[in-house]
C-alpha cells in the first residue's frame, strides 16, 4: 500500500510582499523535510516542473506543497499526491460561490464559507495532484460528497478528496490511489494534530 506522508509548519509572521513569500516558501520547505524524515528519504532535490509544479528527484516519490499566511504544508507520497489549505479566518471564503456551478452548489449542500472552501479546497488539490493550473478549475466537478470526503471529476479521471481541520484551516488532500497509508505529522510545537 503506498504510504503518504503529510506535514504542518507555522508561517513565521512578515511583512507583506516577497519577505512574506519566502517566509511561506522556507515554511513548506520545513515540513517537506520533516516529511521526508518519516519517509526514510536522506537526500533528496526540490526542483520544479516545466508548469511551475514541484518535484522530487527521488524516483517513485512525489510531492505537492501548500501554504496560507501562518500554516504551511508537505504532502510527500508514493503515488500522485495534491493538497491544498484554506484558513478558515479569511474574510474571502463567501465570495468563493462565484466559482462554482449551479449543480455543484445544489451537492455542496450549504452555501457557508466552511463549505465553499472545502470546494475550493478539494478543486485545488485535484489541479496540485495533476499538474496543472487554476485554469482548469471549472474541469473539475463536484459529482457528490460523505461528510468530509469528496467525489470529483477531472476531464476523465475520478478522483477523492479527504478533508482534515487543523488550527483553523482546512486541509484537502487527493492521492492518485484507492487506498493508501496516512500519517499526519503535527508541527512539532502543537500538540494533538489534525482532527
Amino acid at each position: 500500500m503506498p504510504r503518504v506522508f503529510v506535514a504542518c509548519e507555522s508561517v513565521a509572521l512578515a511583512a507583506d510582499g516577497p519577505a512574506r513569500v519566502a517566509e511561506q516558501s522556507a515554511a513548506a520547505r520545513r515540513a517537506l523535510a520533516r516529511a521526508a524524515e518519516h519517509a526514510g528519504l536522506d537526500a533528496y532535490t526540490l526542483s520544479k516542473t516545466a508548469r511551475g509544479a514541484p518535484r522530487l528527484d527521488v524516483a517513485g516519490w512525489h510531492v505537492s506543497l501548500a501554504h496560507t499566511r501562518s500554516l504551511a504544508l508537505a504532502a510527500l507520497a508514493e503515488r500522485p499526491v495534491g493538497i491544498d489549505v484554506e484558513d478558515l479566518r479569511e474574510g474571502r471564503l463567501a465570495k468563493l460561490q462565484r466559482y462554482f456551478e449551479p449543480d455543484e452548489l445544489a451537492r455542496l449542500g450549504s452555501l457557508a464559507p466552511r463549505e465553499l472552501a472545502a470546494l475550493w479546497s478539494a478543486k485545488e488539490s485535484v489541479l496540485k495532484l495533476a499538474g496543472v493550473g487554476i485554469e482548469e478549475l471549472r474541469l473539475v466537478v463536484l459529482t457528490g460528497r460523505d461528510g468530509a470526503t469528496f467525489r470529483l471529476l477531472h476531464r476523465t479521471a475520478p478522483r477523492t478528496v479527504v478533508h482534515r481541520e487543523f488550527d483553523s484551516h482546512l486541509v484537502a488532500l487527493c492521492v492518485d490511489a484507492a487506498e493508501y497509508e496516512l500519517g499526519w505529522l503535527a508541527e512539532p510545537a502543537r500538540a494533538g494534530g489534525p482532527r
